[in-house]
């Protein structure tokens, strides 16, 4: 508990420090801002999770700054369209997208052909906070821990179920699969509340979920078992479910929850970069952020231009090494 406390405290402190260190817009290129609207681009449909997140900071950094930030849903494709669609955008700034990892890391090998290059045609420009998912269990298993249940995998099939190929939670069973021999099948399902529904009905007795399905799960039926999360932190309300490294050693892929970033197209001038910087970290320096982000399954991290520019190349090659070992190449189409 305590690590937690001082990791999002030092989050918070660094979004404060931001703000007040900021590199403030020269004065013509904040006239232009208050005049012309900002688009931030979310991939996901209206009323989601990812909805919610971009139409909470939009409304924050819109009534801070002045300017004119709306929220435009481009959903579909898997979020291709939406990040193409930041892409190709002129790179003055009136154009950025909120998206999480797997829309840039994971789908660069999924798809065959993408319509940019994911490692070229972004600019990287704030971190917001990490989405981990755990692995729960259904109590007619009859285990207590992970080490147990993959024993338990190696002598038949157990079905799991996750929202789609080459989600986290995909690539992290199936790495446990080749790692440790466990024999866990997977079984895709279209949205979470779906895969919680045959969960509790029995019909699968495996699901990966989000600190909100984990709390829909629970509570519907305390019997349920948390086996593990991924990440390097334990979920508050859960503190006695390890993390996949405690529970099996220390793997790359093991550690992942993937990011929620702000991204831009190519070519962004470091003015304009650092002026929406500042305003996303003076966003995240309010008082009840933190507890708006976890509401929607985000533990808040703050990381600026510079640290998130690493963490997009470090990450991604992380993901693309692990859907290319599972043999996931091009299989989105």
């Amino acid at each position: 508990m305590t690590t937690r406390f001082h990791a999002s405290r030092r989050h918070f402190l660094q979004a404060v420090s931001a703000v007040a260190a900021g590199t403030a817009l020269p004065v013509h290129a904040q006239a232009e801002f208050a005049k012309r609207p900002v688009r931030l681009i979310s991939g996901f449909p209206p009323g989601g999770q990812g909805d919610a997140m971009a139409r909470l900071f939009a409304d924050r950094i819109r009534a801070a700054s002045g300017w004119d930030m709306v929220v435009e849903n481009k959903p579909g494709g898997a979020l291709v369209l939406a990040t193409d669609y930041v892409a190709k955008a002129a790179p003055d700034g009136h154009v950025i997208g909120l998206f999480p990892q797997a829309a840039i890391s994971a789908n660069q090998v999924l798809f065959k052909k993408l319509p940019f290059d994911a490692n070229k045609d972004f600019t990287p420009i704030s971190i917001i906070g990490r989405a981990s998912v755990a692995l729960v269990a259904h109590p007619s298993l009859g285990v207590d821990n992970l080490k147990d249940l993959v024993s338990l995998s190696r002598k038949g099939e157990i079905s799991y179920g996750t929202t789609g190929a080459g989600t986290l939670g995909h690539v992290v069973l199936e790495t446990v699969n080749r790692e440790t021999g466990s024999r866990f099948k997977f079984v895709p399902y279209k949205g979470e509340a779906q895969g919680a529904q045959d969960l509790l009905g029995g019909h699968i007795k495996l699901m990966i979920v989000t600190a909100a399905g984990m709390r829909t799960v629970t509570q519907a039926n305390p019997a349920f078992k948390p086996m593990a999360v991924t990440g390097k932190q334990r979920w508050p309300g859960y503190d006695s479910m390890p993390t996949f490294e405690e529970a099996l050693g220390a793997h790359p892929v093991y550690s992942l929850a993937g990011w929620q970033g702000f991204l831009g197209p190519a070519g962004m001038s470091s003015a304009v970069v650092q002026a929406h910087a500042d305003q996303i970290a003076r966003a995240f320096a309010q008082p009840d952020m933190q507890q708006r982000l976890n509401a929607v399954a985000v533990t808040p991290q703050l990381h600026g231009p510079a640290e998130f520019a690493q963490i997009f190349h470090n990450e991604t090659a992380t993901w693309v090494k692990a859907l290319t070992d599972l043999g996931l190449q091009g299989s989105a189409g």
